[in-house]
Formats: C-alpha cells, structure tokens, sequence
C-alpha cells in the first residue's frame, strides 16, 4: 500500500512540473534571467497605445492591404473582385501642399485596407470607439495615396466613392471618421461623426434593387466608415483589468470584444494601480477579454468570456503561444 501511495505522489509532482513549464508567466512574479519579462514596471508618464499595438499586431496584418495603382490624369477606376470599387474623379490628386499633380508621371498608387470582422478591429489595433462612447461599427476603411513614396491627398472640392459589398448592410449606419487624439496620457484611434462624407445603402440595378452593401462619397481617404452608437439607456459599468505582474502597459495591450454585437474596445491603462480599465460597457452583455503580449520576439496571450459586466476586477495571465495560433484566435472573435 506504502509502494502505491509513493506512486501517486511521483506522478502527482511530475504532472505538477509538466504544467508549471507550460506556463510563461505565474500570477507571482518570477524572474527571468537577462528577459525582458523581468521589467515589472508600468509606465507612469502614460504609454502611447497607438505604438504599443502597431508593436504587437503588424504581423497580424501582413499582406492583408489591397494594392493596386492608376493616372491620376484620368477618372482611376479600381476594383476587387465585384467585393470593392473604388472611383477617383480625373485631375483630383493634389501634392501635400495642396498644389495638383501635373507632371507626365501622374501614376499614384493606392493601398486600400478593409475592416469588416471583428478580428478585423482587433488585428489592426482600431477599436470601435470614441474615447469611452461605444459604436457598433459595419466596416471601416483606409485608403492610402501616394506618388514616389509620397502621400498625396485629394483635392477638397473633389469626391471619391467607394462600394464595399455587405449584403447585411443597414439603413441605420451613419458616416464617421477615425482619427487619432491624445487623451490625458494615451495616444488614442478614436472614431467621431463627420460631414467629410456620407454613406448609402448599395443596390444593383435590378427592378427589385437588391442591397449590395454600402457606397461611400467623400474627399477624405484616411480612416472612414460607417457605424452607430451603443443604446445609451442601457446600465453600464467600469470594466478593470489586472494581469501577471510581467505584464504592464509598456508590453501588453487589452481588448473588450463585445458578443452580439460589432463592437472592440481598447482598454486604457492605469499606472498607480496597474490595471487596464473603460466605462460604459453594458452591464448585460457578453464580452470577451483578450489580452495580447508582445516581450522579445515572444507573443503571449489570453481571453475570458464575461457574461456581466462589473467594476471587480478580472484576472487574466498570457501564456507564450505561437503568432499563428494568436491569429487564428483573433479571426474567430
């Protein structure tokens, strides 16, 4: 009986060694030799989140940009399958300064990104918010002009339309513009109304006019989309966060991903009390957190479902896991 009780116990303290080695990181801090896990100190000037997690995703969005180029002296026609049409009217592209673009080399080229999933506002680090308003988003989109490596922009009196299909396009949607501030310490994306454009709902030119998607007319070609706010009756809460100490805000980033719907909040942090922290999250709906972590050249990660908000804090604890397995993560949101 000694010799099968003497069993147990070995077995018990190897399965015990296996799992303490699968995991990167304890909720107790440990020390790594010559490792970046070591810095256990936040930020306290603040950090700006717009670097942080154009550090961590770029991987997360190679190759996912649509390139194409065309003479800006003439009406640019671009498409993408029947998925994207983009119209640039002739003569429209102007220098940085404003001056138009007149020279026999007139090619500009076009680099056009896409957001439709919610993976999609995750992977490219652009929440659905303004500040602490949360916006139930449809699609967003960036367009990026430049000559000789050299952004150029359109002139103002000109309009550029884009058609971005979405057979579950709504009526309800509304034009917004992503821009980036600074709020308090962070440097944030947020996305605000704006009379730069408007949005309609694209049909076919068939009798019954079935909805394609959305069509967009606007002079403005960095970040713009439709979307909607959140029901501002409903109850909402602080939503904290705080994770393993080797995670602080210079090397972790903090998603809230709403269930039902198309909403990603990018939560701020916090120095003096080293949590990640947003409002107005509604009290009775389901979310999930997602923490990313980029330390060295190692990505770590971990996600809990919630299925009511409160102001308690939730614990998570990244585990070291591949690029791949984090993206495949991401794109199931």
């Amino acid at each position: 009986m000694n010799d099968f009780f003497k069993h147990i116990l070995t077995v018990f303290v190897v399965v015990l060694t296996l799992s303490s080695c699968n995991k990167a990181v304890s909720d107790e801090f440990v020390s790594y030799n010559n490792n970046q896990l070591n810095d256990t100190i936040w930020a306290s000037n603040g950090y700006n989140t717009s670097l942080l997690n154009k550090s961590i995703f770029p991987e997360t969005t190679r190759n996912a940009t649509l390139i194409d180029s065309f003479d800006c002296q003439v009406e640019g026609k671009l498409s993408f399958g029947d998925s994207i049409l983009v119209s640039i009217p002739a003569n429209s592209c102007v220098y940085a300064n404003g001056s138009p673009i007149t020279t026999n080399r007139s090619i500009i080229k076009a680099e056009i990104t896409i957001l439709k999933k919610k993976g999609d506002f995750v992977k490219y680090a652009t929440p659905t918010t303004n500040v602490f308003t949360l916006l139930e988003a449809s699609n967003y989109c960036n367009i990026r002009l430049t000559k000789d490596g050299k952004e150029v922009s359109i002139a103002p009196n000109n309009q550029v339309k884009i058609k971005i299909k979405d057979t579950s396009a709504s009526g309800n949607m509304k034009f917004f513009a992503g821009n980036a501030i600074k709020y308090f310490k962070d440097s944030l994306f947020v996305w605000s109304p704006s009379n730069d454009g408007k949005v309609d709902i694209w049909k076919d030119n068939s009798s019954i006019g079935k909805t394609l998607g959305y069509e967009y007319t606007t002079n403005r070609i960095k970040w713009f989309g439709c979307a909607n706010y959140i029901d501002s009756n409903s109850s909402k809460s602080k939503l904290n966060v705080i994770l393993s100490p080797n995670f602080t805000n210079k090397n972790t980033t903090v998603f809230a991903v709403l269930k039902n719907s198309k909403t990603v909040v990018n939560l701020l942090s916090n120095s003096e009390n080293r949590t990640f922290f947003t409002y107005n999250i509604p009290v009775n709906t389901e979310f999930t957190l997602v923490a990313v972590a980029k330390i060295n050249d190692d990505y770590y990660l971990d996600s809990r479902f919630i299925k009511n908000a409160n102001a308690n804090p939730i614990s998570l604890s990244p585990y070291k896991k591949s690029l791949a397995f984090i993206v495949e993560f991401i794109d199931k949101l």
